[in-house]
C-alpha cells in the first residue's frame, strides 16, 4: 500500500510538472500571437472621419467614433419591455447550491454555499449529494435582443459586433409579472421568484439591461459598409465596440495592457504548479536515494524552485523562439544560470553530511536481538 502511495504521488507530481510545462508553452504563443495581432493592428488601422465614407478601406480594420443612430427598437417579447438601444439582455439567474473544496485527497474538505448563477450548477459531480441537489434549468433562459439596425456614422454596425457593447442601464420591470407559469416580484433591480428576502434554492431573478450609450467608438473590419469582426493574418481577433471616445491608439495599448497582464498571471500560476511538481517529485525520490535525501532535508524548498524557475525560462524561451529568437536566448542565458546555481547550492552543502548518507547502519553486536 505504502508503495502504491508512493507511485501515486510520484506520478502526481509529474502531472503537475507537465501540465505547468505545457500551460507555459501555450501562454507563451499566445502572447506571442497577440503581440503580433496588435503590430498588425497598428500598422493597419485607419481612421474614418464622422459621417463619412472611405471605399478603400474595404476589408481592412477601420476606427470609427460618433453618435450611434437607431432604427426600430429592442424588444423583450417575454417581459414586454422596448427600449430604443443598442442592445437589451435578460439576464436569468437561479439559486443554486455551489461546492467549494479545500484541500486534496485523504485532507479533502467540501463546504457547500448557497449562490445566484446564470449557468446551472452540476450538483451531480458533488461530494455529497445528499441534501444539495440543483433543480433543472429554468423554464426562462437569458437572451440578448437588437433593433433593427445600428449605425455609427455611415457604417453599419453588426450584431457580433453589438454584443461587445456593455449593457448596464436597468430597463427591469417595477411591477409583478407572471413568466411561464411563474410569479415574479420587483425587488431592487430585479424580478423574483418566491420570497425575495429568504431565497430558496430554484428560485429565480431577471434582470433587463439595456446599452444606450451617448457616443461609440468601434474597431473592426469594415465589410463593404459593415463593421465586423477583424482577423489579423494568424488568425486572431480584434474587434472593439466601446461606450465614450478613444482613439486607435488607446484601445490597442489596453490590449497590449491585458494581454500583458494575462501573460504574468498564467506565467506566475504554472511555474507555481511545477514548483509543487518538482518539489513531490523530489520527496519521493529522497526517500528511496538517501544521498538526495539529506540533501532534500536541507535544500528542498530552494533546489525546486531553482529548477521550477529554470524549466519555466526554457519552456518560455521555446515559445517566442521563432517570434523573438533574441528574447529566447536571453530566457535560456537565465536558466543555465539558475542552473549554475543549483550547483553553487550543491557545492555548499557540507561533504561529511553526504559521504556517510547511504552507508547502511552497523549490523548489532553478536548475540544481540534485532531492535522492533
Amino acid at each position: 500500500m505504502a508503495g502504491r502511495k508512493r507511485v501515486s504521488a510520484f506520478i502526481l507530481g509529474i502531472m503537475f510538472v507537465a501540465g505547468g510545462i505545457g500551460g507555459l508553452f501555450y501562454n507563451e504563443m499566445r502572447s506571442a500571437d497577440r503581440i503580433s495581432t496588435l503590430l498588425e493592428a497598428e500598422d493597419s488601422v485607419t481612421a474614418i472621419p464622422p459621417g463619412t465614407v472611405n471605399p478603400a478601406t474595404d476589408g481592412g480594420l477601420v476606427h470609427l467614433i460618433d453618435e450611434p443612430e437607431i432604427t426600430g427598437i429592442a424588444i423583450d417579447p417575454l417581459l414586454a419591455v422596448e427600449a430604443a438601444a443598442l442592445r437589451l439582455d435578460r439576464v436569468v439567474e437561479m439559486y443554486q447550491w455551489r461546492e467549494e473544496n479545500q484541500g486534496s485527497g485523504d485532507s479533502k474538505q467540501s463546504t457547500y454555499v448557497r449562490v445566484w448563477s446564470k449557468e446551472r450548477i452540476r450538483s451531480e459531480t458533488f461530494d455529497d449529494r445528499g441534501g444539495h441537489d440543483n433543480p433543472p434549468a429554468p423554464p426562462i433562459a437569458s437572451q440578448s435582443f437588437f433593433p433593427s439596425s445600428v449605425e455609427l456614422g455611415r457604417y453599419l454596425i453588426s450584431a457580433p459586433v453589438l454584443a461587445m457593447i456593455d449593457a448596464d442601464i436597468a430597463k427591469t420591470p417595477r411591477e409583478p409579472r407572471s413568466i411561464e407559469g411563474i410569479a415574479f416580484s420587483p425587488t431592487g433591480s430585479y424580478l423574483q421568484s418566491g420570497t425575495p428576502a429568504a431565497p430558496a434554492i430554484g428560485d429565480i431573478r431577471i434582470s433587463l439591461l439595456a446599452a444606450q450609450p451617448e457616443t461609440v467608438t468601434a474597431m473592426g473590419r469594415n465589410d463593404n459598409g459593415t463593421i465586423g469582426i477583424w482577423r489579423s493574418g494568424n488568425g486572431d481577433e480584434l474587434t472593439i465596440l466601446r461606450s465614450g471616445a478613444f482613439s486607435a491608439d488607446e484601445l490597442i495599448d489596453e490590449q497590449y495592457t491585458a494581454n500583458s497582464r494575462l501573460t504574468w498571471a498564467l506565467r506566475a500560476a504554472l511555474t507555481l504548479s511545477i514548483f509543487v511538481g518538482m518539489m513531490i517529485i523530489i520527496k519521493r525520490i529522497a526517500r528511496m536515494v538517501p544521498v538526495i535525501g539529506r540533501l532534500a532535508a536541507r535544500l528542498l524548498k530552494p533546489v525546486a524552485f531553482v529548477l521550477a524557475v529554470a524549466i519555466a525560462l526554457v519552456t518560455m524561451a521555446f515559445g517566442w523562439l521563432v517570434f523573438r529568437p533574441v528574447l529566447s536566448l536571453m530566457l535560456l542565458a537565465g536558466a543555465g544560470i539558475l542552473v549554475l546555481v543549483l550547483r553553487w547550492m550543491r557545492a555548499k552543502t557540507p561533504d561529511e553530511d553526504l559521504a556517510h548518507a547511504d552507508v547502511p547502519p552497523p549490523p548489532p553486536p553478536p548475540g544481540a536481538s534485532p531492535a522492533g
